[in-house]
Formats: structure tokens, sequence, C-alpha cells
């Protein structure tokens, strides 16, 4: 290699940097931008494949930029063999990659002095970093004293100077930047008081090691930042006996170890999940296996082992170049595994493949990625399939087409088959034998547009549309056109063919019967039917004939509606319901309808019921028999909507439980004089008639924010709800009802209403269902009817309601019971004054004409009034 003067030697103060990369062309880049420094570059190239070593060792190498490509593992395995092989003749290597911290962990581990992103490559960058992997790697070139301190005041490394007393004699001004301390504050203090206390042992160990007669030492430590933290430092020292200090420079590496121990963690995922895919894959056929970011291999299950005849150990960490995989196969699977993780969509492909055991095999294969949970792609999975059997059972299935071709041309029916959209694939003999057609119609479209009867063609054509767009059976009747020019009848039916793993539709199979001497004996029954059709048509009920729809064991479900009468629709709600199946009209109709009417098909035996439709809203009265022969499966359908009569009795009786219920409670709660028995009976009623499991009534105090249950109504196992409550507790709730609003909770483990500390006191009171009715009376909140399930439980606005209904006439008993208590108890201390006092105590009459002594009766009349 030669300069790019021509020349072949270095010039006197030149250092020579050495270019490797796996392409040429980068001299001319390298070049531009190490000449704007002051210092004189020669720039060697060579390519990964070059003599490198030979050159390294044949004339002095300064330092090596190696160009690092991203899923390309030689730039890394190259640093390895150079230190490797060099030991400490190795120049400083500096690693030039893409922003990929884990490239540059790599890297640093392998050997690499330093790691440059090539997206923010600089002139200044590149020279800082020759310089320090220079001067680091032959410290003994520094001048002395003054040029040394020049050149590291510039530096942008931590640099020090430490003397054999343990205090630095000088540091860079980087300290300041990088630790927050000064120069003065940093050679004020021994250099032990800034390490990390488990850092001081080592670190003195090494100083040790280095006054030894090591000549460059490398380790690491934790210097305490101003602020309290700590920085991780990568140092490079070297000891100079003569001067008794030792120089050192050092980087901050502390994002460095926070990306270790990242990648260290999702390493050990990655292994921890290994065992769980070994245990779980090893034991199906396919071959799976787990790829990480650089396509190196993470796992493989058991059978992929056994068609390599490698262990899990001889795999994980190698990709598929290294597995001796043809080039251009290993080389198509790594572009497929960085598509993945680039777009983060899996890729699918088939392949030829012999393994190094001469196992040969046609291979389907998929790459799916593997997430986390800010959908980032962690992983690539892969799940490879032997499909060699397979394609040989397509080759046995193609010469099975061909003998069904044969034996479908000697069948008396017409049989044809078209793929998915209607295109025709095959049509036999029989078909060119009646039509006298030359050649296949290419559609069925063609077909029907050719030799159907014109009057047929619409019908069938929007039949055999619905069929494709719903994939249930085709099948209908209409007239075809014989070669000699007359028409005959013709029954066509046709069943999809699914895909095993898809169930997509694709392929429909079909026959044409001749049923023309059928057709002509239906006309002749037409007559008969016409005093049967005026009857249909003026009935009052709706009526229907409906085809049933069975599945392969033969259990109904679904059914056609093949007639109906002028009142159907106003009946049943539904709306264009001939040749339609229920399923498609309500989509959610429930099965029991499907049971009756296919016993009634099958069995012959008519049945009459009322029964709710939900789906559909309505009730119906309904009365079912089976039509035609036993084997067309048909039943007619007699039925009236009654939902007007079963909602206005179910409307009487709700009003009729209510009334009772009313009743039930007024008198109850008439003959109660004390409020909390009135309380007592309110909650033991309505919680016997809604089966509740608690029902309890408290008394609310604005000035204390509490709630005080005198007696409660529970089921035998409930706890007692007596007792007084603080609505600091319940927050929300007391929120709630103090605007006056009702608090419903048919689920307090699933309502976004409380918060989770209410949720757990509810839970905690054996309260999963709720409802509180509050009692607002000038605007201010006196008390609280609550109903409680120790379940969950669906409120019905009949249960809301006579709930607050209770809690009003509760509230108005208690109110009464209250106000006849203090009337009794302002009495007995008002006939208690009048019989202790010692004055006479006199009534007045209600004209002041008499004055009534209230202990003798006797009375004074006043003159006074009279005069």
């Amino acid at each position: 290699m030669t300069n790019l003067d021509g020349s072949t030697e270095p010039t006197q103060h030149q250092r020579t940097v050495l270019i490797i990369d796996r392409i040429d062309g980068r001299t001319d880049t390298y070049q531009q931008l190490l000449q704007q420094g002051e210092l004189s570059y020669q720039v060697l190239a060579q390519l990964y494949d070059g003599p490198i070593f030979d050159l390294c060792q044949s004339q002095p190498i300064d330092g090596i930029l190696l160009e690092s490509h991203h899923l390309d593992s030689r730039s890394f395995d190259l640093v390895q063999h150079l230190r490797a092989q060099l030991h400490h003749q190795c120049p400083p290597i500096i690693v030039i990659g893409e922003n990929d911290v884990d490239g540059a962990i790599q890297a640093m581990r392998l050997g690499a002095i330093d790691y440059l992103c090539r997206g923010g490559l600089t002139a200044a960058r590149l020279q800082q970093a020759l310089d320090a992997a220079i001067a680091d790697a032959h410290p003994a070139t520094y001048p002395r004293p003054q040029d040394r301190d020049r050149f590291l005041a510039v530096g942008s490394d931590l640099q020090a100077i430490a003397g054999f007393d343990g205090y630095f004699r000088w540091v860079s001004p980087t300290f300041e930047q990088v630790l927050g301390w000064t120069t003065a504050e940093m050679t004020d203090r021994p250099w032990v008081d800034f390490i990390h206390p488990d850092d001081v042992a080592p670190s003195i160990a090494a100083a040790d090691t280095l006054l030894s007669g090591s000549e460059i030492l490398a380790f690491e430590n934790r210097y305490r930042h101003r602020d309290g933290t700590y920085r991780w430092l990568r140092w490079r020292c070297q000891m100079d006996i003569e001067q008794q200090v030792s120089y050192g420079t050092a980087v901050d590496i502390s994002a460095l170890k926070q990306s270790e121990a990242a990648l260290d963690n999702s390493n050990d995922d990655l292994v921890e999940q290994s065992h769980v895919f070994d245990a779980m894959l090893s034991t199906i056929s396919d071959f799976v296996y787990l790829f990480e970011r650089q396509g190196r291999f993470v796992f493989a299950n058991q059978p992929l082992l056994d068609l390599w005849g490698l262990s899990l150990e001889d795999v994980v960490g190698k990709n598929f170049f290294d597995l001796n995989y043809p080039e251009a196969l290993a080389a198509k699977h790594q572009r497929e595994i960085e598509q993945v993780f680039t777009t983060g969509q899996p890729v699918t492909d088939e392949t030829p493949y012999t393994s190094p055991a001469g196992i040969s095999g046609v291979y389907e294969y998929i790459f799916t990625p593997l997430t986390d949970a800010r959908g980032s792609v962690q992983a690539v999975v892969g799940s490879t399939r032997n499909i060699t059997e397979r394609q040989r059972t397509e080759a046995a299935l193609r010469e099975s087409e061909e003998r069904f071709r044969l034996m479908a041309n000697t069948v008396p029916e017409v049989i044809w088959i078209t793929d998915a959209a209607g295109r025709v694939e095959f049509v036999n003999q029989q078909w060119r034998n009646y039509t006298g057609a030359d050649c296949e119609p290419t559609s069925a479209v063609e077909a029907l547009i050719s030799c159907v009867h014109p009057d047929d063609v619409t019908m069938t054509l929007n039949q055999f549309n619905r069929a494709l767009e719903s994939g249930s059976q085709f099948k209908t009747e209409h007239r075809i056109r014989s070669e000699a020019g007359f028409y005959h009848w013709f029954l066509i039916q046709a069943e999809p063919y699914r895909n095993p793993q898809t169930g997509s539709i694709e392929r429909w199979f079909g026959t044409l019967v001749d049923i023309h001497d059928r057709k002509l004996a239906e006309a002749a029954l037409s007559a008969s039917e016409a005093k049967y059709r005026s009857l249909f048509n003026s009935m009052d009920e709706g009526f229907c004939i409906l085809q049933m729809i069975f599945d392969e064991q033969d259990r109904p479900v679904d059914y056609r509606y093949i007639e109906t009468n002028p009142v159907f629709e106003r009946q049943s709600g539904l709306v264009n319901a001939l040749g339609k199946t229920i399923r498609q009209l309500v989509p959610n109709i429930e099965p029991f309808w499907f049971d009756i009417y296919g016993q009634v098909a099958l069995t012959g035996d008519p049945m009459r019921f009322e029964d709710h439709a939900q789906s559909m809203g309505r009730w119906f009265n309904v009365n079912a028999f089976r039509v035609g022969a036993p084997y067309e499966r048909k039943v007619a359908v007699l039925f009236q909507d009654v939902t007007g009569a079963k909602e206005a009795e179910a409307r009487l009786h709700r009003a009729a439980k209510l009334d009772a219920f009313r009743v039930t409670l007024a008198n109850a709660l008439r003959v109660v004089s004390d409020p909390i028995e009135v309380q007592a009976t309110a909650c033991r009623l309505i919680g016997a008639e809604l089966n509740a499991s608690r029902v309890y009534y408290y008394e609310y105090s604005e000035a204390t924010l509490t709630g005080t249950v005198h007696d409660d109504y529970r089921q035998a196992d409930a706890p007692s709800m007596v007792g007084v409550y603080q609505f600091d507790d319940f927050s929300t709730v007391h929120t709630l009802l103090r605007t006056g609003h009702p608090l419903l909770l048919a689920d307090v483990a699933n309502t976004t209403m409380l918060t989770p500390a209410e949720q757990v006191r509810f839970k905690a009171l054996g309260i999963d269902a709720l409802v509180a009715i509050p009692l607002v009376k000038d605007y201010q909140l006196v008390a609280v009817f609550s109903v409680a399930q120790a379940t969950p439980r669906d409120w019905t606005a009949l249960e809301i309601s006579l709930i607050h209904e209770t809690a009003e006439r509760t509230w108005a008993a208690v109110e009464r019971a209250q106000a006849e208590a203090r009337l009794s108890k302002s009495e007995a201390q008002f006939r208690m004054l009048v019989t202790t006092s010692s004055d006479t105590l006199y009534r007045m009459s209600a004209d002041w004409s008499e004055m009534y002594n209230l202990v003798g009766r006797s009375f004074l009349r006043r003159a006074l009034l009279h005069e």
C-alpha cells in the first residue's frame, strides 16, 4: 500500500493510521479529515481479508480505524484476532460504526480502545480520539513537563498526574466538567477520598500493581461527583519512577455501564426464556428458534439441533454463516431477520436445504417479531416446517384430480367446478353433450347468459352471488337450452370447499340434474293450490315455511324462509325474509328455536308453545308442524305476536306486587312508635322482599360527618352493621349522596365510581352490590337507606323504585315516631312541673273568660272582661 503522494515511507513527525474496511475507497475521506489538524498523518488501507497482520508487523502502525457494518460480525472478530495475534504490539484500535450501544459494548469488550459513531464523525472528533488512543498506548513518548502539561490541559479525556504520596499533583480541566470538583479541590485531598467505598481497596491494589513495575495498567472505579452521585471511570495509567509520579487518563463510562447492565439483564431474560422454550418446544416436530439483534441464535429446539447434529451450546451465539449454511441462503436469512427487526412485520418463505448430516428437504419458514410492552422488537422468533411430504402429496393430488376428471365424464349429471370468484375450472363432458358447446365457459356468468333461459338468468345469478358472498350452499332451479333448442328444467346445487387451515372458500363443486319431468308434475298441482293460496293470503296470523339446515352431525343450525304470507312481516318484524336464513336476518337468534323446529322436522311431531325471542324483542304464540316429505325437512309455522299482551300482563304483575308490598309496609309501620323499631321493620320487610344480604338505615350528622346505624336486617351469615361510621372513609360516596343522587353499584370490585380504598372497605363489610338512597330534607342530607348484596347483582328498575319508595316511607315514619316521642316527653315534663310546683298554676280558657286551677279545677271569673 502507498501514501496519497506516492511515497511508501512516513515522513518525520508523521503518524501512520491503517484503515480496515470490507470495501475499498474510504482512504480519501479519512485523509481529508486528518489533514485538517496540526499533526501529519500517513493513511494506509486494507480490506478485511487483506494481509493485515503482515502489514502491522512489517512497519510501525500508530493506530487502526476499523469500519464496522451492521449484521456483519467480521469486524468484531477482526478486533479479537488482532489483539490475540499481536498482543502488546497491537496498535490501538478505534471501531467506527452506527449509533449502536450493543455494538460499542462488544467492541470495547473485545479490545477496541474507542468506538466512534459514523454519522457524527468530524475532523476534530477523529483527531481527538486518535491522539488519546495513541498517547494511551505509548505514554512514554510524552514530552517532558511543560509540553506534557500543555498537551494534557487541552485533551478531551480526564487526565491526571498523581504522586506517590496519594495526592493528585495535577488534573486536567475536564475533571471539573465531569465530576464538578475544581482542580484545587481535587489536588487538596487524597484521591481515595473521591472513590466509592467499595472501590477503594481495588484501586489501592491497582496502584500497588503499578508501583511493582507494570508498564501500563488499565482498571475501572467509581468517583464521587460533587452532587453526591458516582461516575464510572475507565483508567489507563503508567508509572514514572524517576519523577515518582504516575500518569493516568480516564474516560467516563457511566452510560456504557448502564448499557452493559441493561444488556446483561436482556441476555439473562433471553437465556431464561430459552430454557422455557426448550422445555415447551422440544416436543414438537417443527423447528422453533430465536434470534437476537445481530442475527445470532439464542435458542433452537431439539428437532432443529437433531437436524444439524449439534448441541444447544454449539449453536447459541452463532449465525447462519457460522453454521456453514450456503453463502446465498445465509445472506438471505440475515437480510430477512434484519427486515423483521426494522419493519416489525413477519417474513415467510420456503427453501430447499441439506443438513450437515445429509438430510435433504424443502422447508417452509416464518420469522416473526417478538416485541416488548412498547412495541419495540426485542428478538425474532422463527418456525420452520418440512414440507417435502406435502409437496409429494400435492403431486399425488394432481394425479388424483386427473382420475377425477376421467370419472366425472362418465356420470349422467353435469358436474362443474369454479374458483371462489365463480370462474369455471372444470365442467364434464355431459355439459357439451347437452348444450352442444365446443368448449368450457370461462365463468358461471357466461354459462348463464349463453344457455340459461332469459327469464331465469337474473334469479340464478343473484342466488349464486349470495352464495359466493355468504359461503352457504347454493341451490336453485332454472331452464337450460339444449343443442336442439328446447329448454329443460335443471336442479343446480353447489357446495363450497374451504381451506382446512384458513377456513376461506377456495372452490365451488356443483351438479346439474335434469328435473324437467318433476317440474311438469308440479305444474299440474298448481291449480289445486289456488284455494290453499287464497286461505294463506287472508290469514291474520303470520305464516311461513322453513327449510331447516343441519350440520354434519345432523344438528339443526339454521333455517331459511322459503314461503311467507302477507302478514308475516307485521307479525314477525322481519323484512324481506324470503330466501334468507334466520341467522342472516337475526345473527344473535337464540339456539332453542333451531332445536324446536329441528325436532319437528326430524320427528314429525307438531309443537304448540309460547316463548320469548329476546333477540327480536318479541313474544310469540307458535304452532309448528312438518310439511312435505320427511327428507325435505321443512317446517310450517303459524304464529302470532303476543308481545303487547305479555307486556301488559307483566305491568299488571309488577303493579300488583308493588301495591302489595306498599300495603304490607304501611300496615307494619303504622303500628310502630319507636324510631329505631321503625327502621328495623322497614329494613326487614324490604330485605325479605328482595332477598338481600343486608339492609340498613343510618342517620347522618352533618356536624360530625358520621352515620349511625341503630338496627339492621341481615342474613344469618352476615355480620351486623350497627355502629357509627366515619364518612372520611367513603369520601366519594359521601360527596354523591350529599347532592341527593342515589348510589347504584352492580359490582363493587368492577366500578370506576369508587376509589380502590373504598372498594376494599366495602368488601370488608361483605358488600359486593349496593343501592343507597339519600334522604335530603331542606337541602341537607339527614339519612341514607341502603340495600346490599354479598355478591354482584344487576338491580332492576322495579327493585330500585321499591327501595326508593321504602326509603321515603321509612324516613316519614321515623320523623312521625320521633315527633310523637318528643311530644310525649314534653307533656311528661310539663306535668311533672305542675305537680311539683309550690305555686298555684292556672290555665286560661280560650276566650279569657275563665281561669281554671290546674289542681282543684275551680275557676275564677274575671270581671274585667265584662266591664
